[in-house]
């Protein structure tokens, strides 16, 4: 009896093992279904909870230039059930024009875009796919009308539940100000990684108040104000800036850089062309608990720019973090009196300037008559030789 038990526990958990299974096969479509020459598969996930994902992925060959899958959205949309797919992901995408109403009838969450050329992007594009959550660019080349971002986000900002959005690897220039608009009011991450910005406009994220993680890496942003990153309604929310690998300097921050952001700050500064922190702009923030700031890996220059960090090492984040110095050692290594020259004040620097001064002047006169009297020596001497016959040594 027991063993029969035993066995019949062991055949339920088979069978549960093989629904798992089951759950994660993937089903290749027919020929007739994918327009050819590129690949069609309707993935299924499922994880511990048993939760079932559906995934559609078109991955397309790079000389596949005619196919329109505008159209291949059309004609699946009247044969499949266009609601049940989750997530779309778009690799090499051959027709470069996202059409208006390019998906048809297709309804899905997640939508990934890689490896595309992308000359153009119809503000309503996105028609059936409006609850989108996630939304991402990867690796993509934009036209000239969409690298300077005013079209590409306006086709963005109708995305009433857009949470996660990224653009990265692409060629995208500039985000204009007030990019996101109030439509975008759950969209938390944002992810403009690893592009070609020079430009962040003021206000950009001015109505994002879920933001949680902005993420503006590799890029090549020069300047930050007090409104570039503006935020209307303060708040506990964290907020995660990264602007490690850009172009900034210690001259790229202007005052009131951060201070309009509302909300406690993690800031990311890792690897730029820093070469001092403005203490204006960084030692109000540091004085509170609710803002850290991560500068390593930068061309630091230990002068009297940046002996305020030392002086208040211990009230801000920055002792968390390696401040190298030119010299290649670590700031927190130097000692105060090491910059005690930076308190000398213009008068004393013309008082030790005619000191120098009334100091060459006894100098030169000590030399002049040190001149004459070796003059007088050698003369002297000459006298003696030529009275008596031999050298006499000075």
């Amino acid at each position: 009896m027991e063993r029969n038990l035993i066995s019949i526990i062991l055949v339920k958990s088979l069978l549960f093992v093989s629904f798992i299974s089951l759950a994660n096969c993937t089903t290749i479509r027919s020929a007739t279904s994918c327009p050819s020459p590129c690949n069609c598969s309707v993935d299924t996930y499922s994880n511990a909870n048993l939760n079932f994902s559906i995934v559609l992925e078109i991955e397309c060959p790079a000389e596949a230039k005619n196919v329109d899958l505008h159209e291949f959205f059309l004609a699946r949309s009247r044969v499949w059930d266009a609601t049940k797919f989750d997530s779309v992901h778009i690799k090499r995408l051959p027709n470069s024009e996202l059409k208006e109403n390019f998906f048809g009838s297709f309804k899905f969450r997640y939508l990934r875009i890689a490896e595309s050329n992308i000359s153009m992007i119809h503000p309503d594009a996105f028609r059936s796919t409006i609850n989108l959550t996630e939304f991402n660019l990867i690796n993509c080349t934009f036209s000239e009308r969409l690298e300077n971002g005013s079209e590409l986000f306006n086709a963005i900002n109708r995305f009433k539940n857009l949470r996660i959005f990224r653009i990265s690897r692409s060629n995208l220039k500039k985000v204009m100000s007030d990019a996101f608009s109030p439509s975008l009011g759950k969209l938390a991450i944002v992810r403009l990684d690893n592009n070609e910005i020079t430009e962040f406009g003021d206000r950009a994220v001015y109505h994002l108040y879920n933001l949680t993680w902005l993420d503006l890496a590799g890029n090549r942003l020069r300047e930050i104000n007090n409104e570039t990153f503006l935020l209307p309604s303060v708040t506990d929310k964290p907020l995660q800036i990264d602007l490690d690998n850009n172009a900034l300097t210690g001259h790229s921050f202007k005052e009131g850089s951060f201070s309009n952001v509302n909300r406690p700050i993690v800031l990311l500064l890792r690897s730029n062309k820093i070469e001092f922190l403005p203490e204006k702009v960084f030692l109000p923030l540091l004085k509170s608990s609710s803002f850290r700031v991560f500068p390593s890996k930068n061309k630091f220059i230990c002068d009297c720019n940046n002996r305020w960090i030392l002086v208040e090492k211990y009230l801000s984040s920055l002792a968390h973090d390696e401040i190298i110095c030119e010299d290649g050692t670590s700031i927190w290594s130097k000692d105060l009196q090491d910059f005690n020259y930076c308190d000398l004040t213009v008068n004393d620097v013309k008082d030790s300037l005619m000191d120098l001064v009334d100091f060459m002047s006894k100098l030169k006169l000590l030399s002049t008559a040190h001149e004459k009297h070796i003059l007088s020596l050698v003369k002297n001497r000459t006298d003696i030789n030529r009275r008596f016959g031999f050298s006499i040594p000075i």
